[in-house]
């Protein structure tokens, strides 16, 4: 796939999920990047946000593969639910204790994001 292609159906699905997730109220900017332009060198996409400011960026690997598309929307899904974490939820945590409670909540946005992508594609 394009790099262009891509970023049209990322930005598409920014913005259908926006609305439905209550982010209507952040900006948000997409890029589709090289893997060593990814900040914490995800393998598909991340996102840095900033609760305080309500803008985020998410940022996609160029090299999305065309026989993963359809995980592209859950993985849109679960950057965009980042968005809710309280700013400083985990201040006060140790080092090794905040990585574990990302290692976590990733999984959980995995699994919600997937539920969330599949119950709209019912309807």
């Amino acid at each position: 796939m394009r790099k262009r292609e891509l970023l049209k159906m990322t930005v598409g699905l920014v913005a259908k999920w926006q609305t439905r997730l209550l982010l209507s109220d952040w900006e948000f900017a997409v890029a589709v990047v090289e893997k060593e332009d990814m900040v914490i060198g995800a393998t598909g996409a991340e996102i840095g946000w900033d609760s305080e400011t309500m803008r985020a960026e998410i940022r996609v690997l160029k090299d999305w593969e065309d026989g993963h598309l359809d995980r592209l929307e859950e993985v849109i899904v679960h950057e965009l639910l980042h968005c809710h974490r309280v700013a400083g939820a985990w201040d006060g945590f140790k080092k090794a204790e905040r990585r574990r409670l990302c290692h976590l909540e990733d999984k959980f946005l995995d699994r919600l994001g997937r539920i969330l992508v599949e119950v709209a594609r019912a309807r």
